[in-house]
């Protein structure tokens, strides 16, 4: 069976480097990137199964990213799990983007990956 794929953008690298080794470990092919400049042309290319994506991306907003990934038809499927440290923004972003879930930081690594499972299932 062909491995699940995921996508995990986040500015900070040390979060990306630890969120890409978590998924890894879980059996996932990974792909990181550090800035959400170019995020179409990595999913035409990876063709994730999951998008993990940080809200405040340096200087771009991971809710418009969401939004236009939402709204588009060939990418509108994929699920997408927004992550923050500001852990008052779950209901905006959900509603915002229409992001499918959100996870704030510092999170607990195992309902990470339960979230994870539970949108790859779905």
């Amino acid at each position: 069976m062909e491995k699940r794929k995921i996508l995990i953008v986040d500015d900070d690298r040390d979060i990306l480097e630890v969120m890409g080794i978590i998924m890894e470990s879980e059996g996932y092919e990974v792909d990181l990137m550090s800035s959400g400049q170019q995020i179409f042309e990595h999913i035409s290319t990876f063709h994730p199964d999951l998008i993990i994506l940080d809200v405040m991306l340096g200087n771009m907003d991971g809710r418009e990213i969401c939004k236009k990934i939402k709204n588009t038809e060939d990418t509108l499927h994929i699920p997408i799990i927004m992550i923050s440290a500001s852990h008052n923004m779950a209901d905006s972003v959900e509603k915002e983007c229409k992001s499918d879930d959100f996870v704030s930081k510092p999170f607990d690594i195992v309902n990470f990956i339960n979230k994870v499972e539970l949108k790859l299932s779905a």
